[in-house]
């Protein structure tokens, strides 16, 4: 019984420590990307982008999941109401 649960214990640990074999999503092809995208629901698909942000002239790759967008989207919108509206 107590080899049982030693055994038990050690696959739960050695399961637990095994890392993730996708590599970072800037640096995958067009083609995995696609793939890990049919993998996914639509919210959780990865997107991303080239651009050059504020203050730099390195034109960097930018992933972020679809859901994180629509999130950035409205905390963009609700911040610029607060503006828009803030009494002064």
């Amino acid at each position: 019984m107590d080899r049982l649960i030693l055994t038990g214990l050690a696959v739960l640990a050695l399961a637990s420590c095994t890392a993730s074999t996708h590599k970072p999503f800037h640096r995958m092809s067009f083609q995995e990307l696609s793939a890990y995208n049919l993998s996914v629901p639509t919210l959780k698909q990865v997107h991303c982008t080239e651009e050059v942000r504020a203050g730099s002239h390195i034109k960097k790759t930018y992933c972020s999941t679809v859901e994180d967008m629509i999130y950035g989207l409205e905390d963009s919108a609700e911040f610029l109401g607060t503006i828009n509206y803030a009494s002064f």
